[in-house]
């Protein structure tokens, strides 16, 4: 968990700039990550669901799907506040990702060891 974490939280940054558009007019250091593609944000899950699989198994997948559905709740957050994403949207973005992936590892971890 602790090598994938800050993966989550890059991955976490792809489907807002793919959801929502820049938010500045003036533009920014953000403005060149918002807007990808719909294929950059296939290729990124893949490769993230990937090295979920590899190092934590099948149910680092129904993190990722929850991580995404935060994402989502998030990107619709600012774009109702703002208007759309930012550099400093992106960054907090990865933090709170990075930070749902750990305590979401914690509490997989703490369930399987109980057996419940």
């Amino acid at each position: 968990a602790i090598f994938l974490f800050p993966v989550v939280g890059r991955w976490a940054m792809v489907p807002m700039a793919c959801w929502a558009p820049y938010a500045r007019k003036e533009g920014g250091l953000g403005e060149a990550f918002a807007a990808n593609s719909y294929s950059t944000l296939i290729a990124a899950t893949l490769v993230t669901a990937a090295l979920l699989i590899v190092f934590l198994g099948l149910l680092s997948l129904v993190i990722l799907a929850a991580a995404g559905v935060l994402v989502f709740l998030c990107t619709l957050f600012f774009k109702r506040k703002i208007g759309g994403v930012t550099g400093d949207v992106f960054g907090f973005q990865s933090e709170v990702a990075e930070l749902f992936f750990l305590l979401a590892v914690r509490a997989a971890a703490s369930v399987l060891s109980y057996g419940v």
